[in-house]
């Protein structure tokens, strides 16, 4: 299984939540998961969200999905929140994500993974939501219901 290329897209939403203006602390394509740095204390910045805890982008709890791209740091994005059905990518080529699988950040920052591969490595997985529709192949788009972060700690199942 390879990683999936990251690039724009558009999130398409369905229903829009929460949605917050944030700041771009780096360039994000529209349909990025986005999150706080774990280890900034730069307000209202996010970053694209990955699964790596020490990683330099947006490795905290995913908040959102970015609605457009930003490609001027410190501009302002359209991130769509808690309650919002939205499209998100696939990171992993050949790896299928079927309808009510539990959705977390993907080692490739910006896009997703099924919830169990993070969780398994004994780390601690935030889940952003839950798989509305199915059979989205790798680097496919499919539609979330965003109803995180949700954290699950070390060794939990």
């Amino acid at each position: 299984m390879g990683a999936t290329t990251r690039a724009a897209f558009d999130p398409k939403p369905i229903r829009l939540g929460t949605v917050i203006d944030m700041i771009a602390g780096v360039a994000i394509y529209a349909g990025d998961v986005v999150a706080f740095k774990s280890t900034s204390t730069e307000d209202w910045t996010v970053y694209p969200c990955d699964n790596n805890e020490t990683g330099s982008t947006g490795s905290g709890a995913p908040i959102g999905v970015a609605l457009y791209s930003q490609a001027t740091v410190g501009g302002k994005v359209a991130v769509a929140g808690y309650g919002s059905v939205v499209l998100v990518r696939n990171a992993l080529d050949g790896t299928a994500i079927d309808a009510g699988t539990t959705i977390v950040p993907g080692t490739t920052a910006g896009m997703v993974i099924a919830g169990t591969a993070p969780n398994a490595g004994g780390v601690d997985c935030y889940h952003i939501g839950k798989a509305l529709t199915g059979d989205a192949a790798g680097g496919a788009t499919f539609y979330i219901l965003i109803n995180g972060p949700v954290l699950t700690p070390k060794g939990a199942a």
